[in-house]
């Protein structure tokens, strides 16, 4: 029935617009200017029934004309929209469309359907992260965003420090797949939320993150993950690729506290930048670039 009465991402094209899917919203985020701040877009993550995802976005004028509120894990129904080529950099899914929603889009919200999965992720094995970054000249932004599992190592708690745009606050810890370990800088919000509310010292051990739609570089040579406004980060997550990652670490007689200690201390030190224009690529419109700290879960008002 649903078939029927739904369509599907994975069948979605760019033919026309009177498409209707029914999906979860696993991320919300804003774009914001650097200049004001001013949101300049709203971004979602959408999954469906058939662990299919895909990238749709907003412009605020389009937004404000649909009128709804939009809770991520929450089921939608999402009618009418324009299906456009995926391009840019930073794509949060690795999807070759995207949606853009226009001021006609009708978003309804649904009871939970347990058929839709709560969470899909794209992993990058560790060992080809280092590869991966080495193809990142400069401030240059790589094709895509990058979701990591790994185990926590070396967490720092949150602490401010000084940037060049003031005082910001800053969470620090080593992720590794119990061999090769990569740091990972949190910012803002973000920051304040992991090292307050989500790493607990009662979590079970060996803590097993995941940190989705992170950006890779290098630091003085080191590779470096820091974070985007689609970045979530999970501490034991209460799903089979966790539990088969914690088994793995086990047998292999990992001791959790005891970690590696072969990745230097550089960090750094600046926030991430990354243009709307390059996560949406709107022919159109050109947009100021956006300084990105990271955020937690918001819901529009």
């Amino acid at each position: 029935m649903q078939g029927i009465m739904y369509d599907h991402i994975q069948n979605l094209d760019k033919s026309r617009t009177n498409w209707r899917i029914k999906v979860r919203c696993t991320r919300f985020w804003q774009t914001v200017s650097n200049d004001n701040n001013a949101v300049k877009g709203y971004n979602f993550i959408l999954l469906d029934d058939d662990n299919s995802h895909i990238h749709a976005y907003v412009y605020p004028n389009n937004w404000s004309a649909i009128g709804k509120e939009v809770v991520e894990g929450n089921v939608y129904v999402f009618q009418n929209f324009q299906v456009r080529d995926s391009t840019g950099k930073l794509k949060p899914v690795s999807t070759k469309l995207c949606i853009r929603l226009l001021s006609s889009t009708t978003i309804e919200e649904q009871s939970n359907d347990h058929l839709i999965p709560r969470y899909k992720f794209e992993f990058m094995d560790f060992g080809d992260i280092n590869e991966e970054s080495k193809k990142v000249v400069g401030d240059e932004n790589p094709e895509y965003a990058i979701d990591i599992i790994g185990v926590i190592e070396h967490f720092d708690k949150m602490k401010k420090i000084d940037t060049r745009i003031g005082k910001r606050e800053v969470t620090r810890f080593v992720i590794s797949d119990g061999s090769i370990p990569h740091k990972v800088t949190l910012w803002g919000e973000l920051a304040i939320a992991v090292s307050s509310d989500y790493y607990k010292p009662e979590i079970e051990q060996p803590v097993i993150c995941i940190l989705t739609s992170a950006k890779i570089g290098t630091f003085m040579d080191n590779v470096s993950v820091g974070t985007l406004p689609s970045t979530r980060v999970f501490f034991n997550l209460d799903i089979e690729p966790v539990v088969e990652f914690r088994n793995r670490l086990i047998e292999g007689g990992y001791r959790p506290g005891v970690g590696n200690t072969n990745v230097s201390n550089n960090y750094a030190p600046t926030l991430e930048h990354v243009s709307f224009a390059d996560l949406i690529a709107n022919p159109e419109t050109m947009f100021a670039k956006a300084s990105f700290m990271g955020s937690t879960v918001e819901s529009l008002a």
